[in-house]
Protein backbone atom coordinates (compact mmCIF):
# COMPACT_ATOMS: atom_id res chain seq x y z
CA UNK A 1 0.00 0.00 0.00
CA UNK A 2 2.84 2.52 0.87
CA UNK A 3 4.37 1.81 -2.29
CA UNK A 4 1.01 2.65 -4.35
CA UNK A 5 1.16 5.72 -2.52
CA UNK A 6 5.12 6.29 -3.55
CA UNK A 7 4.24 6.14 -7.02
CA UNK A 8 1.26 8.14 -6.97
CA UNK A 9 3.17 11.15 -5.64
CA UNK A 10 6.49 10.67 -7.52
CA UNK A 11 3.81 10.61 -10.62
CA UNK A 12 1.88 13.59 -9.53
CA UNK A 13 5.30 15.43 -8.56
CA UNK A 14 6.54 14.79 -12.29
CA UNK A 15 3.74 16.18 -13.74
CA UNK A 16 3.71 19.23 -11.86
CA UNK A 17 7.30 19.59 -12.86
CA UNK A 18 6.73 18.59 -16.99
CA UNK A 19 3.71 21.48 -16.34
CA UNK A 20 5.97 23.80 -15.23
CA UNK A 21 8.29 23.59 -16.89
CA UNK A 22 5.69 23.50 -20.14
CA UNK A 23 4.83 27.26 -18.66
CA UNK A 24 8.24 28.68 -18.39
CA UNK A 25 8.65 27.77 -21.87
CA UNK A 26 6.01 29.34 -23.56
CA UNK A 27 6.46 32.60 -21.15
CA UNK A 28 9.81 32.68 -21.86
CA UNK A 29 8.83 32.88 -25.89
CA UNK A 30 6.07 35.09 -25.43
CA UNK A 31 8.05 37.42 -23.29
CA UNK A 32 11.00 37.20 -25.34
CA UNK A 33 8.53 38.05 -28.81
CA UNK A 34 7.01 40.78 -27.20
CA UNK A 35 10.36 42.16 -25.98
CA UNK A 36 11.55 42.33 -29.65
CA UNK A 37 8.41 43.93 -30.75
CA UNK A 38 8.59 46.42 -27.57
CA UNK A 39 12.47 47.20 -28.32
CA UNK A 40 11.78 48.08 -32.35
CA UNK A 41 8.52 49.88 -31.03
CA UNK A 42 11.02 51.78 -28.94
CA UNK A 43 14.20 52.25 -30.78
CA UNK A 44 11.53 53.85 -33.89
CA UNK A 45 10.26 56.00 -31.49
CA UNK A 46 13.39 57.22 -30.22
CA UNK A 47 14.41 57.77 -33.54
CA UNK A 48 11.31 59.51 -34.40
CA UNK A 49 10.93 61.49 -31.60
CA UNK A 50 13.02 62.37 -28.72
CA UNK A 51 10.15 61.60 -26.62
CA UNK A 52 10.95 59.06 -23.67
CA UNK A 53 9.36 56.11 -24.00
CA UNK A 54 11.39 54.28 -21.54
CA UNK A 55 8.76 53.42 -19.26
CA UNK A 56 7.48 50.53 -21.33
CA UNK A 57 11.12 48.93 -21.14
CA UNK A 58 10.82 49.29 -16.97
CA UNK A 59 7.59 47.48 -17.01
CA UNK A 60 8.64 44.72 -19.38
CA UNK A 61 12.02 44.03 -17.61
CA UNK A 62 10.34 44.41 -13.80
CA UNK A 63 7.48 41.59 -15.63
CA UNK A 64 10.87 39.10 -16.41
CA UNK A 65 12.33 39.73 -13.45
CA UNK A 66 9.03 38.66 -11.37
CA UNK A 67 8.15 35.53 -13.79
CA UNK A 68 12.22 34.45 -13.76
CA UNK A 69 12.00 34.86 -9.65
CA UNK A 70 8.59 32.90 -9.09
CA UNK A 71 9.53 30.18 -11.43
CA UNK A 72 12.84 29.70 -9.97
CA UNK A 73 10.64 29.46 -6.46
CA UNK A 74 8.67 26.95 -7.73
CA UNK A 75 11.17 24.71 -9.32
CA UNK A 76 13.01 25.32 -5.73
CA UNK A 77 9.87 24.10 -3.86
CA UNK A 78 9.05 21.60 -6.18
CA UNK A 79 12.66 19.79 -6.12
CA UNK A 80 12.29 20.12 -2.11
CA UNK A 81 9.24 18.42 -2.22
CA UNK A 82 10.16 15.67 -4.33
CA UNK A 83 13.41 15.13 -2.19
CA UNK A 84 11.89 15.19 0.81
CA UNK A 85 9.48 12.32 -0.65
CA UNK A 86 11.88 10.18 -1.99
CA UNK A 87 13.79 9.96 1.45
CA UNK A 88 10.74 9.39 3.66
CA UNK A 89 10.36 6.82 1.17
CA UNK A 90 13.10 5.52 1.19
CA UNK A 91 12.83 5.05 5.16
Amino acid sequence: MVNHVIVVVLVVLLVVVVVVVVVVVVVVVVTTAALKKLLVVEVVNSISSSSSGSSIVVVVVVVVVVVVVVVVVVVVVVVVVVTATVTAALK
